[in-house]
């Protein structure tokens, strides 16, 4: 029989999303946006548990009609533990680098806290421990949890 290959590298590009029209969320460019609205969260799931160790999230571009921006995020992992009080530093770089102990898991979700306005996300990354780990895009809000 073939071996069922490994998945690795940008997981996000692969997961099943919730909801399902938000494909500018993961398509790899911070120039596409997906619009969720206000406090809207996104799901990626897997078919299989995946090994995740790193995950890049940026919010949406400020806009002037609509006040958006989230100021703190939180991460929920199908194990039961969750990533919470993530600084997006809406003021500066709205972004989140985020590395943390490996884990493995058949989904994750992104929940908006203290946000205001539409919100959505310009691109997400999750990344497995194997595969390429290098990303096109750079967030210079680095936080270990």
């Amino acid at each position: 029989p073939t071996p069922t290959p490994v998945p690795s590298g940008n997981l996000a590009r692969v997961a099943s999303l919730n909801p399902g029209g938000a494909g500018a969320a993961v398509d790899g460019r911070l120039d596409t946006e997906w619009v969720g609205g206000h406090q809207v969260s996104l799901g990626l799931s897997w078919s299989s548990p995946v090994t995740i160790h790193h995950i890049l999230v940026w919010d949406r571009a400020q806009s002037s009609s609509d006040n958006n921006q989230i100021n703190l995020l939180q991460i929920d992992f199908s194990d039961g533990t969750s990533i919470s009080r993530i600084d997006m530093i809406s003021g500066g770089p709205r972004c989140a680098d985020i590395t943390f102990a490996a884990r493995s898991v058949t989904s994750v979700r992104f929940v908006q806290f203290d946000a205001s306005g539409t919100n959505g996300f310009r691109e997400v990354e999750v990344w497995a421990t194997t595969g390429p780990q290098t990303s096109g895009n750079s967030c210079s809000n680095r936080l270990s949890a």
